[in-house]
């Protein structure tokens, strides 16, 4: 099914979208993009790039500006006890990893979920290994662009 955003297009919004379609889609060449964390999926990553090595370039870029604000959202609202802005952090988190990692985004997605339910207990676990898997991300991020630059471009006809 399509995925329907209203006018005007938030960014989180945007990328919660482009997430949850990319879970849909076949996996190019079949499984995931092997690193050493395991965090990151070449699906996902072809997909949301669209096999384009500048969009990529781009992407990488803004992942490596956005995610230690979005990842402090995150650990600022659960250290207020605020589950509601935790649940939207959360939710904007799994947003911008999603293009790169589907693990880590399902695991934000279950941190909005538990938010939901306002539950501290299995929030201050996923919070926890959200942050290393935030962490992992930014790690890979700084050592992969070539690698993923020439994962495009082996795609590219």
């Amino acid at each position: 099914m399509d995925q329907f955003l209203s006018k005007p297009i938030e960014a989180a919004a945007l990328w919660a979208a482009v997430e949850r379609l990319g879970r849909c889609w076949s996996t190019p060449r079949g499984g995931s993009f092997l690193v050493a964390s395991g965090l990151l999926d070449r699906g996902v990553i072809l997909q949301a790039c669209d096999g384009q090595a500048e969009l990529l370039h781009k992407l990488l870029v803004v992942l490596r500006k956005t995610l230690p604000n979005h990842l402090s959202r995150v650990q600022t609202a659960f250290g207020a006890g605020d589950f509601a802005t935790l649940r939207e952090a959360s939710h904007s988190l799994a947003g911008t990893v999603g293009a790169f990692s589907t693990a880590a985004s399902d695991m934000a997605l279950t941190l909005e979920d538990e938010a939901v339910r306002h539950d501290l207990e299995s929030c201050t676990v996923l919070v926890g290994r959200l942050a290393s898997m935030c962490d992992a991300l930014l790690e890979e991020n700084r050592h992969a662009n070539d690698r993923f630059v020439e994962v495009v471009k082996d795609r590219t006809p």
